[in-house]
């Protein structure tokens, strides 16, 4: 082996085994859920989670009634009023996943 495929094998190798320690490790204190949302438009969205979570609803109802809060409303990225492409065509992208790996989702679906 040289050097070269070494360090792109560490490279690759690394990540994964930090993940599995983390995995392994990280979640035995856990026991609040949390909501994050990466817009300003996410804290209604939160909001609707929250109120799923601190009912002891599910995960997947909060995920579930944050999406349905945010396309119910006029907004340039997503749901009502969403922008088009770079084609001009409004498309919807969507995907969920439960605890137990149950995953849907729908890819390029045409307004």
């Amino acid at each position: 082996m040289n050097r070269r495929k070494f360090l792109h094998l560490s490279a690759l190798t690394a990540p994964l085994i930090t993940a599995k320690k983390s995995l392994a490790n990280g979640f035995e204190g856990t026991t609040k859920p949390i909501v994050i949302s990466t817009w300003d438009s996410g804290m209604a969205v939160n909001a609707e989670a929250w109120k799923i979570l601190s009912t002891k609803g599910t995960a997947l109802d909060a995920v579930e009634a944050g999406a349905m809060n945010i396309e119910d409303k006029i907004d340039c990225c997503v749901g009502l009023g969403g922008y088009p492409d770079r084609d001009g065509i409004v498309t919807l992208d969507s995907c969920i996943m439960d605890h137990k790996a149950n995953i849907g989702a729908v890819a390029g679906l045409k307004e």
